[in-house]
């Protein structure tokens, strides 16, 4: 959250709960129907609501600060350097984090928790823009997505009659085709889904799993590189419209 723009442009995150968090939700809803089945208690409800979502708030902030540490201890025993990262709590989850780094040859997603544990979940690598992926750039829904995501990364795509597609997504909004990308020696399975003529996004990850992604921003060129279409892609729906 930026809650100092557009004076400021520092983000501010305390990734304490994921949004809508259950947990969070079960309790405000719990107090919220204690309070309209005992109206003569809603001052006293209302306290136990308080205090038990500041216990759990704490817990999580003790938890959040062992798992950020086993997480900096991770890289400092692969000697990596990190150009950027960032912690986001799991939903549905009360003792996990996923932690979404950018190092200078490839983006990254670890899951770490409060007992300490550390675990790349995959990895992208970073590759060098092709002239296509570079005039992407130009466009204005790539730009506007690349101003606020730190983690993106683009796919091309070409179709036999010539036209071509670059797609940018962010690594926050991907997951790999296989659960359990460090163990799993399981074939993923081919993509089935298409989206006006145009097969669904993959991209490869560093381990060979495939990694697929539910957000895109980017655009569609003729054979010579002139843009033709702006996009925007969530899921199998996808909006465009022509480039002026």
């Amino acid at each position: 959250m930026r809650v100092g723009w557009p004076l400021i442009d520092t983000l501010a995150s305390v990734p304490l709960v994921a949004m809508g968090d259950p947990f969070v939700v079960v309790l405000l809803v719990a107090s919220a129907l204690a309070m309209w089945l005992r109206p003569s208690s809603q001052a006293w409800i209302a306290v136990v609501t308080l205090l038990v979502l500041a216990g759990l708030l704490c817990t999580k902030l003790v938890l959040r600060h062992r798992a950020a540490t086993a997480y900096a201890e991770t890289l400092q025993a692969r000697g990596d350097q990190v150009v950027a990262s960032t912690m986001e709590a799991r939903w549905r989850y009360l003792l996990e984090w996923d932690i979404f780094d950018r190092t200078d040859h490839a983006l990254r997603v670890w899951r770490v928790d409060g007992s300490g544990r550390v675990r790349l979940v995959f990895a992208h690598e970073i590759e060098r823009e092709m002239p296509l992926t570079e005039a992407s750039r130009a466009l204005g829904t790539v730009q506007n997505f690349l101003r606020v995501h730190p983690f993106s990364f683009p796919v091309e795509q070409q179709r036999p009659n010539g036209l071509q597609r670059v797609l940018w997504s962010d690594i926050r909004y991907c997951w790999a085709r296989s659960p359990d990308v460090s163990s799993s020696n399981e074939a993923p399975a081919p993509d089935a889904s298409v989206t006006d003529g145009w097969p669904s996004p993959t991209t490869p990850g560093l381990s060979g799993v495939p990694i697929r992604c539910g957000i895109w921003f980017g655009g569609t060129f003729d054979r010579e590189g002139r843009a033709l279409l702006q996009i925007v892609q969530i899921g199998d729906v996808l909006q465009s419209r022509q480039v002026r």
